[in-house]
């Protein structure tokens, strides 16, 4: 076994080893997804930035810079803070600038589109839990009864209906973005993977 397989995870070397008898470029392709996997990994810790990553894919193949940018996009999802889509935006779009054939605009375009239905879908939740918020207050009113006792009313059974309103406001938010949202990774996906 030459040195890079041994380097390999364990796993990475059993789906090589049951891939039989793979040729040197299957092999080559295997390592470099490696390769770009563990940048990532690193990435996704913030030990890496976006400027780094495109630093170290900048002498890589033309396949590491899509695997990359095919693995950035197929990360996103709508719950992320701004910060973690920012950065992820700004790698996509750094290792674009890395490529011969360059669809800068219409990548930043889709990742804008993601950025817009991030927050939107961040306010619906917000807003979902607002209204709950404000009705719960509103039902637990206490009252002093007689012999100075004090009451909430209805606490059980307010409780019950404003989860099951505010859990219902909540898969509405992500149906309604969510649709959308895997439209636009599947556009990006399919965008990247055509400028190869």
């Amino acid at each position: 076994m030459a040195t890079w397989e041994e380097e390999l995870p364990p796993l990475t070397r059993a789906k090589l080893a049951a891939a039989g008898e793979s040729g040197p470029e299957e092999r080559e392709l295997a390592r470099q997804k490696e390769e770009v996997q563990s940048l990532l990994a690193d990435f996704y810790k913030d030990d890496l930035d976006p400027v780094a990553i495109c630093q170290e894919l900048k002498s890589g193949t033309p396949f590491m810079i899509r695997e990359a940018q095919l693995s950035l996009v197929q990360s996103l999802s709508l719950s992320y803070s701004s910060h973690s889509f920012e950065r992820r935006k700004t790698a996509i779009l750094d290792l674009e600038r890395l490529k011969k054939n360059q669809s800068i605009g219409l990548i930043e375009d889709g990742l804008n589109k993601i950025g817009e239905m991030q927050r939107a879908y961040r306010e619906a939740q917000e807003k979902a839990l607002e209204e709950v918020t404000e009705e719960r207050s509103r039902n637990h009113q206490p009252t002093i009864g007689p012999g100075r006792w004090i009451a909430l009313h209805g606490t059980v059974s307010v409780d019950a209906d404003m989860t099951e309103r505010l859990a219902e406001s909540l898969l509405q938010a992500e149906r309604t973005y969510g649709h959308e949202f895997a439209e636009t990774i599947r556009q990006l996906t399919s965008l990247i993977d055509s400028g190869k």
